[in-house]
């Protein structure tokens, strides 16, 4: 029996190796080195999988996969969690030089709300 697998999307990177975005029952899986010619559980040199059980854990593993597919193929590509390590040390680096202006920054230019304020560890002085 062939196991259901559904290929979202299959790309090339600038090299010209290939890649696939493909989910079965329980997982997402980055599939590298993808040639959709061979026959199932041929069809990739190595896989990134990531698993899931619940409908919260496959939009977080959808994210994740997309997200490692990007790096995979785009050059210039900026992963999340290096923009997250920047916008800190932009953040951390404003609050240090000025923290008045930097809170005045955050609020009116960057509009931010207390959620994107709690995210980067942004804290009103009592």
């Amino acid at each position: 029996m062939k196991e259901f697998h559904n290929e979202i999307l299959s790309v090339t990177n600038a090299n010209g190796k290939k890649f696939a975005l493909i989910e079965i029952s329980d997982n997402y899986i980055i599939a590298c080195g993808y040639d959709s010619s061979q026959r199932w559980g041929q069809q990739w040199e190595y896989g990134i999988y990531y698993m899931f059980s619940n409908d919260k854990e496959k939009l977080n593993c959808l994210s994740k996969a997309v997200e490692k597919l990007r790096e995979k193929v785009s050059k210039d590509y900026i992963p999340r969690c290096r923009l997250e390590e920047l916008a800190t040390q932009f953040k951390d680096g404003l609050i240090e030089d000025d923290r008045e202006s930097a809170m005045e920054y955050f609020d009116e230019v960057c509009e931010m709300d207390e959620s994107e304020k709690e995210f980067f560890g942004i804290e009103e002085e009592e």
